[in-house]
């Protein structure tokens, strides 16, 4: 077993004999070049994010994503972050509804959510953020029209709703309040990488080449930006 813990402590040293434990430099496997040890370590780091996040974000293995979990209690829909100029309010968990021509009322749920991978530049490791979006009927079943719904909302998002996405689970993964209530955790991240690029995405030029562009009013040029966190 390989844990970022300290197995000589409860609760592991209830099922760790202590002769048996060795410890090591976290360094001897994040800069090993072994392919083994390299997944070894990655495999770690995966499932420590997946405890750290617990219970307020749960991973998915089905949709391989890390999403908002619960209904709409009190406290829950909302959450502020750090955006680019000052703290801003973002929608974690969405309701919608449809009736049918019978009158019979569907509801659904739309949690914010990420697919993350661990990756290496320069002997840094880094966790990279891909928004996306994880519907349930509940809160945590997934809902029967998931997939659809998905490519939906991919089709009609902007640049800048995706910049907003990758900066809330940015300062998400950086907080430690009523959100994130743990200390001491083992995997502490960075601030967002920033840079220039002398080119950028125009929602507006994009959906000018498309036959069906859909109906919404982001547009305009937007920085483009990596969205990886750094590991320290």
């Amino acid at each position: 077993m390989l844990a970022f813990h300290n197995l000589h402590e409860g609760p592991w040293s209830d099922i760790c004999e202590s002769g048996t434990i060795d410890e090591f430099e976290s360094s001897e496997w994040s800069d090993s070049h072994d392919a083994d040890r390299e997944r070894q370590f990655v495999q770690l780091l995966n499932r420590t994010l997946r405890s750290q996040v617990t219970p307020d974000v749960r991973y998915w293995p089905k949709e391989d994503c890390y999403a908002c979990v619960g209904y709409l209690e009190e406290g829950k829909k909302r959450r502020s972050y750090e955006s680019l100029k000052r703290r801003s309010p973002i929608s974690v968990i969405s309701k919608f509804q449809r009736t049918t021509a019978d009158g019979r009322a569907f509801e659904w749920l739309r949690h914010l959510a990420f697919r993350g991978q661990f990756r290496r530049f320069d002997g840094q490791w880094y966790l990279e953020i891909t928004p996306t979006y994880r519907y349930t009927r509940d809160g945590y079943s997934l809902y029967r029209f998931h997939e659809d719904a998905l490519k939906g909302i991919k089709r009609i998002e902007g640049n800048r709703a995706v910049l907003s996405t990758v900066l809330f689970w940015a300062d998400y993964l950086r907080l430690k309040d009523d959100f994130f209530a743990k200390k001491d955790l083992p995997l502490v991240f960075g601030k967002l990488p920033v840079f220039d690029l002398d080119v950028g995405i125009n929602d507006g030029l994009w959906r000018k080449r498309d036959p069906n562009p859909p109906r919404d009013k982001t547009s305009g040029s937007q920085e483009s930006f990596l969205p990886i966190v750094s590991r320290q």
